[in-house]
């Protein structure tokens, strides 16, 4: 609004403001001492001043990869440095086929790190196992029961239902009412760690590992932050894989910007042994095996050379229980690829996921989990993913290669 003063206007003189004494000054602060930077920080800081960037980073790099399993690992100088300088954890690169390895067949692990991992444009959709859950839910897809939620210091029983707060006392006793056996898992995590499975012995809760069982603290033996569920009862087919876990199949759905649907790049059957027990857990010691996209044949399995016990190489049968395992047919794949599809369907918004898939006793596909920033070495251990055309389509539209 405009101030202009008309001619007849008599000027305006703003009234007197009382005195006031000044508002007090509040007292400073005590200064703060800098903090002291341990003897190895002023080291590195040296370093950093007289070496330069560069080779300062170089001389870090070099000191940070000789305290870690990098270093360690049993292959040749030489191959490290090819394959640090193309980006790969030599414990990977070390697992995959020498000839795809100089064409450039695989994903790096920079690549996954760094670039894949900004491929899904909401990445805690994923991250917290409850939220995808709800999300799925709603569209009607299969999951396991979530019997609880332990949180810091607060359980919450059925969260995905009636949603009620409940103490340790309440959940020990829902439990042990059911006799069944669960799953504990944290809410936010990978590789299988903080996995325990809970079952019912001579009317009191105890923790499996193996063959071996000892009597659960749920207090200390839960982490803080984990979802409940009950154990999945799989389908006698997969049940005859491995009896040691759930053995899900880890399936890759893409969707390249701009194509109309989604697409299954690749497929890994998953089988538990012994030492993984309760999960199957490639990294952790487990079996996998490549399954044909078309017709859901198993190949032969491999381990993890660098995790697992056994030798590294080809299994047509599990080598633990002797179950065959190169040449089954996995039981009513397009059903499977379907319902997976769906799902990837019902996610627009997200691009790229690595779905973990369980088939209950009734035959149903049931979603355990799904995984934005998918690793990437149990998916290319037989064959790299940059190898099939599509795939290399879609990780170059998204500017990962």
């Amino acid at each position: 609004m405009s101030t202009t003063q008309l001619p007849s206007e008599a000027p305006r003189v703003a009234a007197p403001v009382p005195s006031a004494a000044p508002p007090a000054t509040p007292a400073a602060a005590p200064a703060r001492r800098p903090a002291r930077l341990s003897a190895k920080a002023l080291v590195w800081r040296a370093l950093r001043r007289s070496l330069g960037p560069e080779h300062f980073t170089a001389l870090h790099a070099f000191w940070w990869l000789q305290r870690r399993a990098e270093w360690r690992a049993p292959v040749p100088l030489a191959f490290k440095l090819k394959a640090w300088r193309r980006g790969f954890y030599v414990r990977h690169a070390a697992i995959y086929d020498p000839a795809g390895f100089e064409r450039g067949e695989y994903v790096s692990d920079y690549a996954r790190d760094y670039r894949c991992a900004h491929i899904n444009p909401i990445p805690p959709l994923f991250n917290h196992k409850l939220l995808l859950r709800r999300i799925l839910a709603d569209r009607g897809f299969a999951q396991p029961e979530t019997v609880a939620m332990v949180g810091r210091g607060e359980i919450v029983a059925d969260p995905l239902g009636s949603a009620r707060r409940i103490g340790w006392d309440e959940l020990e006793a829902i439990l042990l009412a059911d006799g069944g056996r669960f799953i504990a898992k944290p809410q936010v995590g990978a590789f299988g760690h903080g996995v325990v499975l809970l079952e019912t012995q001579d009317g009191r809760l105890v923790l499996r590992k193996g063959k071996r069982t000892r009597p659960l603290d749920l207090r200390r033996d839960i982490r803080p932050v984990s979802l409940v569920e009950r154990a999945l009862v799989q389908h006698p087919f997969w049940q005859a894989l491995s009896p040691y876990s759930v053995n899900t199949i880890r399936v890759l759905t893409l969707w390249t910007p701009g194509e109309p649907e989604p697409f299954i790049g690749r497929a890994i059957q998953r089988i538990g042994t012994e030492a993984t027990l309760p999960t199957d857990n490639w990294s952790g010691g487990s079996v996998c095996c490549a399954v044909d996209l078309a017709t859901g044949r198993l190949g032969p399995g491999r381990v993890y050379r660098f995790e697992s016990k056994y030798e590294d190489r080809l299994y047509p049968t599990h080598p633990d229980t002797g179950a065959p395992i190169a040449g089954q047919l996995l039981p009513d794949w397009e059903g499977i690829k379907a319902v997976v599809l769906d799902a990837a369907r019902s996610l627009p918004y997200a691009n790229y996921v690595g779905w973990d898939v369980a088939i209950r006793d009734d035959g149903t596909p049931t979603f355990i989990e799904g995984n934005h920033n998918t690793g990437v070495k149990m998916l290319q251990v037989f064959d790299g993913l940059l190898a099939d055309p599509a795939i290399r389509r879609f990780y170059e539209v998204c500017g990962v290669v």
